[in-house]
């Protein structure tokens, strides 16, 4: 915490908030890529597995016909990325909220000091209030996406497969490519829509109001 005592009780207490939601806006960062981490190891065993069934290296098998534990296995991994990109979307609505901190102490130093404001060229502005499909965030969100997509579309076609075999064929052709398409889709609207950060509060109009009730 700062120790300079020509600051207020409650300018030092704005000062320790203020590194402490910048420390956590950016641990989010650092949170994401550890999460995507795991996520590629998933996948990278799924499909490790896939290319074991293609090579055709798996002739016994306890279960029966190797297609049901592989195709377990890619459905599985695609829903511990769907598990992954909620987390994500709710750190990036926690880091939406630090943000809106740091924006507010830095402003509250700043007031209206134009000097300072071309100086640290940050502003209400510059401030991202939500997330958006423009967004680096969002671009390395749907990357995951498209891999969880794959998955459900794989694990989807060996599914077909078991039940009709090659007589499917063209079911199979004519259906996967839209479930891909509908899979990027409906996922990018829920990651959109648990990364939206809530309204700021309004304190004052609160006290008022409760007031006015008294």
């Amino acid at each position: 915490m700062c120790k300079d005592t020509n600051l207020s009780r409650e300018d030092l207490f704005l000062l320790e908030e203020y590194r402490s939601a910048n420390e956590l806006a950016y641990h989010v960062d650092m949170q994401r890529h550890r999460l995507t981490s795991y996520f590629l190891t998933f996948v990278g065993v799924a499909l490790a597995g896939l290319l074991f069934f293609l090579e055709g290296k798996a002739k016994i098998n306890l279960l029966g016909s190797v297609e049901h534990p592989i195709m377990i296995l890619l459905f599985l991994t695609a829903v511990i990325g769907v598990l992954i990109i909620y987390v994500i979307a709710r750190l990036r609505r926690v880091q939406f909220e630090n943000f809106r901190i740091v924006n507010n102490v830095r402003t509250y130093f700043i007031q209206e000091d134009k000097k300072l404001k071309n100086i640290v060229e940050l502003s209400d502005k510059t401030l991202p209030i939500k997330e958006t499909i423009n967004s680096g965030t969002f671009y390395w969100v749907l990357i995951l996406i498209v891999a969880i997509a794959l998955l459900f579309v794989l694990s989807a076609y060996l599914f077909i497969r078991i039940l009709g075999g090659s007589s499917c064929i063209y079911l199979t052709i004519t259906i996967l490519p839209i479930l891909f398409i509908l899979i990027i889709i409906v996922f990018s609207k829920f990651y959109l829509h648990f990364a939206k950060p809530p309204e700021p509060p309004n304190y004052i109009d609160d006290i008022e109001n409760q007031s006015l009730k008294i």
